[in-house]
């Protein structure tokens, strides 16, 4: 292996102009000089790519004429990607000047690693994520509070904004699964990881900044009042079904989903006692994507469990066993749905 391979960066966009400046920038300062940036735009409206070849000419740009979603546009630029490794990371992102330096020297030097990721701060420098558990149904658990270890380990995922992994093993992955558009397609491709016996982790020692809610709106705290979207909670929903019909084993897919069909019901009739009955209608449209995508879903299960390694239960240590739901509920009350 050679003592600084190619590195890919992929970056998706759509309509991000206002977020594109810092993150270039940051790249250029990189202190690690051997990388390619591919800018994979998803038919923006607001000059983005002129901007980036006027300023950015070594850039690869691959442009689609519409929005492909953000796992299709990411696996589009990792087909055209030229590097040993592939460092996805979001436009709303600003990185480091030692990030990728430290990614691939933890990459180098760890054994069975599957993925790394990134301490990722707010834009005013407090903790936004250091890697992320589940619960029992699939939802995340953020690691938002500082730890001192440069190596955090005992993850389920690492959020796709600043991803970085080998490309041979994102392509024998298939990386993310295209159906989800986004959102839930980094978790979806660590548990597959995962049931394969690779280690994820985040170093600690590489930094970013995210804004987040670049794409869509959602996400976010407004007046210590959590603000997500219809659309954020339908691609959600949808796709949390579909990871762990792909993923667990049957039986604990079986329950699992009946207790999430469960709390969604119970979701469903309190928006409507809200006086919110089309945000109720989300879900059921969530539930209806997941019974026509059925047989498609079932190919791709069939496909995980024949060449799973390891065994559902031995990945309960990375698995909360409440819901999370009900604790944000208790912590910053009803959602307000824009």
């Amino acid at each position: 292996m050679l003592n600084n391979p190619l590195v890919s960066i992929v970056i998706v966009n759509w309509n991000g102009h206002r977020y594109l400046k810092d993150c270039f920038d940051s790249l250029i300062n990189q202190n690690y000089e051997n990388y390619e940036i591919i800018f994979v735009d998803n038919g923006s409206t607001d000059n983005s790519v002129e901007f980036i070849k006027e300023n950015y000419p070594r850039t690869i740009i691959i442009k689609n004429n519409v929005n492909l979603g953000f796992a299709e546009a990411n696996n589009i630029g990792v087909q055209k990607s030229n590097g040993e490794y592939i460092f996805l990371l979001n436009n709303d992102a600003w990185v480091e000047k030692n990030t990728i330096q430290e990614l691939l020297s933890t990459y180098l030097k760890v054994d069975n690693l599957g993925v790394v990721g990134c301490k990722i701060k707010n834009p005013d420098g407090t903790i936004q994520d250091l890697g992320v558990k589940i619960d029992i149904l699939g939802y995340p658990i953020g690691i938002n509070k500082d730890i001192t270890d440069n190596l955090i380990t005992d993850l389920f995922y690492v959020s796709g904004c600043a991803l970085f992994m080998e490309k041979e093993l994102f392509t024998q992955f298939n990386g993310f699964d295209e159906r989800y558009f986004m959102f839930v397609e980094e978790l979806d491709l660590c548990w597959r990881v995962k049931l394969q016996g690779y280690q994820i982790i985040t170093n600690c020692n590489a930094e970013i900044y995210h804004y987040g809610g670049g794409s869509i709106v959602g996400g976010t705290k407004k007046n210590k009042k959590y603000v997500t979207n219809s659309n954020r909670i339908y691609l959600r929903e949808r796709n949390t079904y579909c990871t762990l019909l792909k993923n667990l084993e049957y039986k604990n897919a079986a329950i699992r989903i009946c207790i999430s069909l469960l709390f969604n019901v119970s979701e469903c009739i309190f928006f409507i006692f809200m006086l919110k009955p089309k945000v109720s209608l989300v879900y059921v449209k969530a539930w209806w994507w997941n019974v026509i995508n059925l047989k498609t879903t079932l190919k791709s299960r069939k496909n995980i469990q024949q060449q799973r390694k390891i065994k559902d239960v031995h990945l309960n240590k990375f698995i909360h066993k409440g819901i999370v739901k009900l604790r944000l509920f208790k912590a910053i009350g009803i959602p307000e749905v824009v």
